[in-house]
């Protein structure tokens, strides 16, 4: 359940961000309020930080998969992946 609720969340993300800048999904995820006064403590969880926490668990499971018993040459090719992925974020 939860890999599908990730997937899901990263499909939305690759859609908002090829939507034109007049759609009001594209407004309210970039957003930026200037001029207000920012609260004490820690900033909130912004919605690019939990798509970017998604694609790092992603990333984590494809690596956990490609140490499971399985050839050489699949670990350096997954590895490329992981690593082009890495550069994408």
């Amino acid at each position: 359940m939860e890999k599908q609720v990730l997937r899901r969340k990263l499909k939305w993300a690759g859609h908002v961000s090829r939507m034109k800048y007049d759609r009001w999904a594209k407004i309210v995820s970039e957003w930026d309020p200037r001029g207000s006064a920012r609260p004490r403590g820690r900033p909130p969880k912004r919605w690019a930080d939990d798509i970017t926490d998604s694609i790092k668990i992603f990333i984590h499971n494809d690596a956990l998969r490609a140490t499971s018993g399985t050839a050489a040459e699949d670990w350096h090719t997954r590895g490329k992946r992981a690593c082009h992925c890495r550069r994408i974020v």
